[in-house]
């Protein structure tokens, strides 16, 4: 019987809801996607930090170009995760145009049409860790998608696809970052 290698892991950040992101880059007239997980690491300036394969396509791109897009999936878009998540041969990578939000000007990452919000970001630095690299990003241009209410925010937890749900309080009084 073969060892559990992530088991450890999955016990541990199984609990913790995150939100389903597709992060693109390209370079040299090529694109690349993948799902990645995706937090926040500084207000001022506004930058992310986003957890990558180090022998992916999507970062040997986004260190090519110093840049990234960053799509934050709403709940219909299931598939798209799906299939984003799924290694793909060498001659097929690159947001499908079906499916990709044109980058805007200065950029030349897609992001994906009909996602809650997309950020394009400027590269800014990299820390490796044990398994993944740590791309930090700095926030130049967010783009919202859904903004009138009709789809919900695509989150993982415990392996699963789930929509988030009903809002359990007010928003946060002023002075609260956000």
């Amino acid at each position: 019987m073969s060892e559990d290698r992530l088991g450890p892991a999955r016990a541990a950040f199984g609990p913790i809801a995150m939100p389903v992101t597709i992060v693109a880059s390209a370079a040299e007239g090529r694109g690349s996607w993948a799902t990645a997980t995706v937090m926040y690491v500084s207000f001022r300036p506004p930058q992310i930090c986003v957890a990558l394969s180090p022998g992916s396509r999507t970062l040997a791109m986004a260190r090519a170009s110093g840049e990234l897009s960053v799509s934050l999936l709403a709940a219909s878009q299931q598939s798209l995760a799906i299939r984003a998540g799924r290694r793909t041969p060498g001659d097929v990578v690159g947001i499908p145009d079906a499916y990709a939000l044109p980058p805007p000007d200065g950029f030349h990452s897609r992001g994906v049409a009909g996602a809650m919000e997309t950020l394009w970001c400027r590269v800014e630095n990299e820390v490796p860790t044990a398994d993944h690299v740590l791309v930090i990003a700095t926030v130049v241009v967010q783009q919202g998608g859904l903004e009138d209410g009709s789809d919900r925010p695509l989150l993982r937890l415990h392996r699963r696809y789930h929509a988030l749900g009903e809002a359990l309080s007010e928003p946060s009084p002023e002075g609260y970052p956000i």
